[in-house]
C-alpha cells in the first residue's frame, strides 16, 4: 500500500493512482491529509510518502518530520522526509548550479539583480 500524504485540499496530483485510472496495474494507494495525520494515533502500514512539503507552514514541517521520526522508528517506510527534502526554492537553484536547468531562481527579499526577466 501507497499512503501519500498531502495537504488537505491538495490531493488531485494523486488522484489517478488512488483511483488506479492509469490503465496499468498499480499498488493499492491511499491519500491522507498532514491534519489527519497530525491528530490520529493510528496510521495505515504502507509506505508513507511526504508530499506538498513546500505548502507547509514551518510548523507544520517540524511536525511532518516527527510524525516521520516515529513511524520508521515503527518500521513503516517513508519517503520525502520533510527534515531533510529541499524546498521548491532549493531545488532549482541547484539544478542550475548543476547546469540542469538553464534558468535560475531567486528570492525577492535578497534584491536579486537577474541576468534577464523573464
Amino acid at each position: 500500500m501507497l499512503v501519500f500524504v498531502t495537504s488537505r485540499g491538495h490531493s488531485f496530483p494523486v488522484h489517478t493512482l488512488v483511483n488506479n485510472r492509469l490503465g496499468e496495474d498499480t499498488p493499492p494507494c491511499r491519500v491522507v491529509s498532514y491534519d489527519d495525520l497530525f491528530t490520529t494515533n493510528q496510521t495505515v502500514n504502507g509506505v508513507h510518502i511526504f508530499t506538498g512539503i513546500d505548502q507547509l507552514y514551518d510548523w507544520e514541517v517540524v511536525l511532518a518530520a516527527d510524525l516521520c521520526r516515529a513511524l520508521k522508528a515503527q518500521g513503516v517506510v517513508c519517503l520525502n522526509d520533510p527534515a531533510r527534502v529541499m524546498s521548491r526554492f532549493e531545488l532549482l537553484r541547484n539544478l542550475h548550479e548543476e547546469g540542469i536547468n538553464p534558468f535560475n531562481a531567486y528570492r525577492a527579499d535578497a534584491r536579486p539583480k537577474p541576468g534577464r526577466f523573464p
